[in-house]
């Protein structure tokens, strides 16, 4: 696997904050990225899920 085909599975940004949580004991404030990257992702898996759902009912 492509190492810049990770940025796009949202699984390597919970590994990083979960890491850096509980392990570290950083805040959220630290995880910053991660978390955009994490909103993000779930917006876009939303809205295309949203998009197909509403296909198939047409």
């Amino acid at each position: 696997m492509r190492p810049d085909v990770s940025y796009v599975i949202p699984v390597r940004y919970i590994i990083i904050v979960i890491r850096g949580i509980i392990l570290k004991g950083v805040g959220a404030d630290v995880l910053r990225t991660e978390l955009w990257a994490m909103s993000i992702i779930g917006a876009v898996m939303v809205t295309l899920a949203a998009t197909s759902f509403k296909k198939r009912l047409d």
